[in-house]
């Protein structure tokens, strides 16, 4: 989701070096206004400020079901297993969010991911977009590989990472060394 709020702050003018984008994907049109469907129904039926499992089981949770067997309800996050428990016992972490959320998230992405959305100001912005080959929350990197399209349509510089044997959380994974190495890289450009 923060990278989507990353994207999402390129229609103004930015005094920034660079963007990296981690775990970010381009969701399919039909899929948000699939989700928006349900959003509105669970809004209507339980209101705004309510948490629908509906609509945590479709996203969220939908996640763990690529690593069955699973040994949290957060398997789908990285392959380390000290970083998954972390995240796990964290209570800052992994809560259902609320309706209202959702609403919002869904619309930043109808916004963002069209193309007269951006500023001009910001088209030499060198963006970076690093992403698990094995991120469920990416179709596999498929979604990243489709917002790379997608951006590189209209920024002069973006660079597409996938990593192998990764999952969402690249710079929490078993290989998050030459996650970082990558990051460095792009930084000291």
């Amino acid at each position: 989701m923060g990278s989507w709020i990353a994207l999402s702050l390129l229609n103004n003018k930015l005094d920034i070096d660079r963007i990296i984008l981690s775990g970010s994907s381009k969701v399919p049109f039909l899929l948000i206004y699939i989700q928006l469907l349900i959003i509105k129904i669970e809004i209507f039926r339980n209101g705004p400020e309510s948490q629908s499992t509906l609509i945590d089981k479709m996203t969220i949770r939908k996640f763990n079901n690529f690593f069955a067997p699973n040994r949290t309800p957060n398997d789908w996050i990285s392959s380390d297993i000290e970083s998954v428990d972390n995240y796990t016992n964290d209570p800052l972490c992994g809560f259902i969010v609320t309706n209202s959320l959702w609403n919002d998230v869904c619309q930043c992405m109808l916004k963002i991911f069209k193309k007269n959305y951006y500023s001009s100001s910001n088209f030499n912005i060198p963006i970076l977009i690093i992403s698990g080959k094995n991120d469920a929350a990416n179709a596999g990197s498929k979604y990243a590989q489709k917002l790379y399209i997608f951006l590189n349509k209209i920024f002069k510089s973006v660079q597409l990472i996938i990593l192998n044997d990764t999952r969402h959380e690249v710079f929490t994974d078993i290989q998050k060394d030459i996650s970082y190495k990558h990051l460095k890289e792009f930084i000291t450009k």
